[in-house]
């Protein structure tokens, strides 16, 4: 008797050792979608400056074009600013980008989803005092109609 206990554990063991080892999340994880697409990494870096040079001329159609409709970002206040708010922002004068230098771009995508984040140096007017600031920035964009646009955005900046 004790030897058939044995034998059944040990094939109990085996079996479980076998399920776990075939079920791996190696095994499980096969993404569909491409991951860090060459063109949609140069396609994305390209938004960027884009971004930026729009913001400087304040070419509303422009931006308008790169954030996404339902676009939001939590404001320095701590209040959820959307894209209408935005371009009103920007369009109103309130805020003027003088200038802006940005430093390496990093992205990665995967699939229609991508994060992008870096580093800028603004020149900037808001509520009438220029300043100079130093920053961080990171940028989600989704691939909609097979477009990207901005969704959401984050930063902060060094005081």
């Amino acid at each position: 008797m004790k030897k058939l206990t044995a034998l059944v554990l040990f094939a109990c063991v085996c079996l479980c050792v076998g399920l776990v080892l075939g079920d791996s999340p190696k095994a499980r994880f096969k993404p569909k979608a491409p991951f860090n697409d060459p063109t949609d990494l140069a396609t994305i870096k390209q938004i960027e400056p884009k971004l930026g040079d729009a913001i400087v001329a304040v070419d509303i159609e422009k931006l308008n074009q790169i954030y996404a409709d339902d676009f939001a970002i939590v404001g320095s206040s701590g209040k959820i600013v959307t894209k209408e708010g935005l371009l009103q922002y920007v369009e109103s004068g309130k805020f003027k980008l003088v200038s802006y230098e940005l430093g390496p771009i990093d992205v990665q995508v995967l699939g229609n989803v991508a994060v992008c984040h870096g580093a800028v140096t603004e020149k900037r007017i808001a509520d009438g005092k220029e300043v100079s600031i130093d920053g961080v920035w990171m940028d989600l964009f989704e691939k909609r109609a097979g477009k990207w646009v901005l969704v959401r955005s984050g930063d902060g900046f060094v005081k």
